[in-house]
């Protein structure tokens, strides 16, 4: 039956399914969004050749990055297969950074909107790649997300570097 739909029926259907909401994306509460998924959005993609050829591109619209090894898995992908990197809309960054290199990151041309961690140690950006990341992607929207728990707590130094960072480059970012 499904093999029966139009390619733009299909991609409708696909498009909202694997749809991430603008609130869930820049939630910065100190439990993701995304640790409650139940299902990987890649398990759609695998329903037939036909769903996976008409999602790909879709999948890649909204990156989110929460462990080492979706941090491998994208670098060795985009390095396969540059062209999905062009595909990128929204980039957020919740684990793990080391696998990025410059060459992996200048593959991903067109975001719109990135979100960064600032305080957690296994996972912020290194300063020179934040710099990179906002003057190559030049994001119109950027969301800084913070996993302090409790009150009072005060930011670490390598936060203070990463701000000093991103006001310096604030003029190539219009929403933060």
């Amino acid at each position: 039956m499904a093999e029966k739909l139009p390619v733009e029926l299909l991609q409708t259907i696909l498009d909202q399914a694997l749809y991430v909401l603008d609130e869930d994306f820049e939630d910065v509460s100190p439990v993701s969004p995304f640790s409650r998924a139940t299902s990987s959005s890649v398990d759609i993609l695998q329903v037939c050749t036909r769903w996976n050829m008409v999602g790909l591109p879709l999948l890649y619209k909204t990156v989110i990055i929460r462990s080492s090894a979706q941090a491998r898995a994208l670098g060795t992908t985009l390095v396969r297969h540059a062209s999905l990197g062009r595909l990128v809309r929204m980039f957020r960054l919740e684990a793990s950074y080391e696998s990025f290199t410059p060459a992996v990151l200048a593959n991903i041309t067109n975001v719109i909107h990135v979100a960064l961690p600032l305080d957690r140690e296994d996972s912020t950006p290194h300063p020179t790649d934040i710099e990179f990341i906002l003057e190559q992607w030049r994001p119109p929207r950027l969301s800084l997300i913070t996993y302090r728990q409790g009150t009072g707590s005060s930011l670490s130094i390598p936060v203070y570097t990463l701000l000093e960072k991103f006001l310096s480059h604030l003029p190539l970012v219009r929403h933060i």
